[in-house]
């Protein structure tokens, strides 16, 4: 997800970044409305994904102890992807007073991007062929440079 926000940031020529947060948890959803129906979550884990996003970092994804517990389990802590201390206490108020331990994760580099290469003067893209969704990732990708550059041009 990050290395197609930077492929997109790149060929659009705008700074574009995200932060994203995910914890593991317990969630209570539901629709809530009479007129216009809406779909919500709550829960103190669902707040508590929240602040893990609000007290990232933009350009990292921010998981909580049970997050990492859960991707653990799964083996894929340092085989597909590289863990590092998320020091979330020293930067939401939220995850200090409830001694959350956080860290930041990103895939190993041997992992296969979507985007090989991005020519930000002509726009081509070059994909991997042999990921099932590059196809498709580098479709909407071309798309989106072509329709930035005509919006520029104009």
């Amino acid at each position: 997800m990050m290395k197609i926000i930077k492929s997109v940031a790149a060929i659009t020529g705008v700074d574009l970044n995200m932060r994203v947060g995910i914890h593991s948890g317990s969630v209570l959803c539901g629709l809530v409305g009479l007129h216009k129906w809406e779909f919500d979550v709550w829960s103190n884990d669902v707040t508590l994904a929240n602040n893990m996003e609000s007290g990232g970092i933009p350009g990292h994804v921010h998981i909580s102890k049970a997050t990492y517990n859960a991707l653990k389990d799964l083996n894929v802590i340092g085989t597909k992807y590289v863990v590092d201390n998320g020091f979330g206490v020293e930067r939401s108020d939220y995850l200090a007073q409830r001694n959350v331990k956080t860290y930041f994760i990103t895939r190993n580099d041997s992992e296969q991007s979507y985007v090989d290469t991005v020519d930000t003067d002509s726009g081509i893209i070059s994909c991997s062929s042999n990921h099932p969704k590059s196809s498709s990732v580098c479709t909407s990708l071309h798309e989106a440079s072509v329709s930035s550059a005509s919006d520029s041009e104009e």
